[in-house]
């Protein structure tokens, strides 16, 4: 299997990149919102930010790795 191929692999009816990439902006914009809601009372440890922020990060250069190799 190419690159290419693994990049446009149908994944619940999308390609293999986009899933990727929406999983990255998910996880980075949760990864905002947990200061957000601390600050607004709801106790979440920043562990849980970390974690979300570098799971993020790790999609994302999947993500664009995808892209490239497409």
């Amino acid at each position: 299997m190419s690159a290419a191929e693994l990049a446009y692999f149908d994944l619940f009816g999308e390609p293999l990149f986009k899933v990727v990439g929406m999983a990255a902006f998910t996880a980075l914009f949760a990864a905002a919102l947990v200061p957000v809601l601390n600050r607004r009372g709801l106790r979440l440890p920043m562990q849980a930010h970390f974690r979300l922020a570098w799971a993020g990060l790790l999609l994302a250069a999947a993500h664009i790795s995808l892209i490239l190799a497409a």
